[in-house]
């Protein structure tokens, strides 16, 4: 995972220059360190129901650079939640967008999908990310020796959960 983060930011500054790119990052959010901002990704959207334990149908993520925080030229679908707060109950027929992700935003999420969410990010904020991939690393250690023992007493079967 680490090496096609440093794909993803080899890409943005090497590639692409002048157009704006967006990155597809499904199941990479509470699984692998993630540096957007830095990186200079333009924009990025995830699931969350997995690695972030918030069930199906659940609400996604959403980044946007803050280079393109107030980009109204960019073409997006606008909901009621993309409209500034501030002026948002005003109704006068002018759209006055949030900066960032914020602006891109269409509805209201569903709360019972957020609460597991919520809850779920809590624990995330208990620890950090590199520390989850490293127990990651050692509970999949683990699991391989176990396999690997029970496996070996299987005589005339060849099975091995390491890669070819």
């Amino acid at each position: 995972a680490y090496n096609k983060c440093k794909t993803v930011q080899t890409i943005v500054v090497n590639g692409f220059q002048g157009c704006c790119v967006g990155w597809d990052l499904a199941h990479a959010v509470g699984n692998v360190e993630l540096a957007l901002h830095d990186w200079g990704v333009d924009f990025a959207c995830w699931c969350t129901y997995k690695y972030l334990n918030s069930g199906p149908g659940s609400v996604a993520g959403f980044f946007v650079h803050q280079n393109h925080a107030r980009a109204p030229q960019l073409s997006r679908l606008i909901g009621w939640w993309a409209h500034d707060r501030d002026s948002r109950l005003k109704m006068d027929n002018v759209l006055e967008l949030q900066a960032g992700a914020k602006g891109f935003q269409l509805s209201n999420p569903p709360v019972l999908e957020c609460c597991c969410l919520q809850a779920s990010l809590a624990v995330f904020e208990q620890t950090s990310l590199k520390q989850l991939v490293q127990k990651s690393r050692l509970l999949t250690g683990y699991l391989e020796l176990l396999l690997e023992e029970s496996l070996s007493s299987k005589k005339g079967e060849t099975i091995s959960s390491k890669c070819a």
